[in-house]
């Protein structure tokens, strides 16, 4: 595609992967005009705890989506990728970090967006509406006094993340479920602390990131918890005896607050779904969304048919901070006029290859694809000799050695973790034992 650069860049979010871009944009011998919008009161995305979430709990409320500065962060929540993992190239964790506590994480955040250069930021605004004419109209509206307006640019990111709607599985029985005992089947988006599952028979449904974190913190104040997860889940690989690993959930019956698989059923008082989130961008004017994937985009970055919008983040299963950058290292290069892409025609029949290679699960690059995605995206800088601007640091070395072994620390982590909670609450019924209270 012919070389030109855009003067004119609007980024929707504040959050890792709106920052990452800020910092690569601002790196280039160019200046841009950068526009960021984001709807939260602070930079950090989803980092943003707020305990606000709590009123929902109760309710199962999905309309709460509409609150915007709604995290699915939860009160005790530790990174579940060790610090060497998550930090950016030239801004490292302080020395000895492992798995970060939430705060620990914003306030990384927060510290880096005062390295990145100059930006115009814009907090507390929504961006409603994303249209191509001439160039961008992009229309958004403060939070706070319901104002409207519309600016114009020469290039859009999306960096919204892929965290605010929820997915909930289609099985027989859940709806009924959902419509007759609301309070007592959430997802996670909604969950903040273990405290309401105190003495509970709690169903987890998913072995993934969350799942993995939740049921084990559950388990510290469940009386029992189900997790329904698949083989690959890290679960599988811990003994606890207040957790259970079971198969695929068949149906639910809300009348008897049960659940069936293959042939046994299930006693549970409540349910946590930790079963992902759709992609959603419904700012945007192009039907490129597909709830599962983002379609027509080349290496998940650039819009295949204009290649002036492009996307920072979409990936899963990955370490988001890391790829966020090495995205964000190209479509800089791409902006400023220096990057060369294919023609539309290459870019359009690798994307749909892609797509017809991998479906549903496009995005997912769960290691060892991750690392080499972030490579060849280094490659595809080196092979231009596009020297000078911002270069993410490459899988090798050290640093694949440490994203190799992240899923082994994680687990170390849980079993240690499960371990304490063995412990304390055998303390507690031997205690309880003692005082002849059981």
């Amino acid at each position: 595609l012919q070389l030109m650069a855009f003067k004119r860049v609007c980024v929707i979010g504040a959050g890792p992967s709106g920052l990452a871009s800020i910092r690569a944009l601002n790196g280039e011998p160019f200046e841009f005009g950068i526009d960021v919008y984001d709807p939260r009161s602070n930079v950090g995305g989803i980092w943003n705890y707020s305990s606000s979430k709590e009123k929902y709990n109760d309710t199962n409320d999905l309309e709460a989506n509409k609150v915007y500065n709604f995290s699915p962060i939860y009160d005790n929540l530790e990174t579940n990728l060790p610090a060497r993992c998550m930090q950016f190239t030239d801004f490292p964790f302080p020395e000895g970090s492992k798995f970060l506590f939430r705060t620990s994480v914003i306030d990384y955040l927060q510290k880096y967006a005062k390295t990145i250069g100059p930006f115009n930021l814009h907090l507390n605004t929504k961006v409603v509406s994303v249209e191509k004419t001439n160039d961008w109209a992009v229309t958004s509206e403060n939070v706070t006094t319901g104002n409207l307006s519309t600016k114009h640019y020469d290039a859009i990111v999306v960096a919204n993340g892929h965290f605010e709607k929820p997915i909930y599985p289609s099985v027989k029985g859940l709806e009924e479920w959902q419509q007759k005992d609301p309070k007592s089947v959430i997802h996670a988006k909604f969950y903040n602390s273990a405290k309401k599952y105190a003495d509970k028979t709690v169903l987890v449904v998913g072995g993934s990131s969350s799942g993995c974190d939740i049921a084990v913190q559950v388990s510290s104040t469940a009386k029992k918890v189900y997790v329904s997860c698949d083989e690959e889940s890290i679960l599988n690989k811990i003994r606890h005896p207040y957790l259970e690993i079971i198969p695929r959930i068949d149906e639910y019956n809300v009348n008897h607050h049960a659940a069936t698989f293959e042939d046994k059923t299930i006693k549970i008082d409540q349910i946590i779904f930790c079963t992902g989130y759709f992609y959603d961008v419904p700012f945007l004017k192009i039907p490129l969304c597909e709830s599962r994937y983002i379609k027509n985009l080349y290496k998940h970055i650039f819009y295949v048919e204009d290649p002036s919008l492009v996307f920072v983040g979409l990936g899963k299963d990955v370490s988001p901070f890391p790829m966020a950058e090495a995205q964000s290292s190209v479509l800089a290069r791409y902006f400023s006029g220096r990057l060369q892409l294919p023609t539309s025609d290459a870019m359009r029949q690798e994307s749909s290859q892609e797509l017809a290679l991998k479906g549903a699960r496009l995005h997912g690059l769960k290691p060892p694809k991750e690392p080499e995605y972030v490579n060849e995206l280094h490659h595809l800088i080196e092979e231009q000799h596009l020297e000078g601007g911002f270069m993410f640091e490459k899988y090798e070395g050290e640093k694949l050695e440490a994203r190799t072994a992240a899923a082994g620390l994680k687990l170390q982590r849980l079993t240690a973790y499960c371990e304490e909670i063995v412990r304390d609450k055998t303390k507690r019924i031997l205690s309880l034992h003692g005082a002849g209270k059981v």
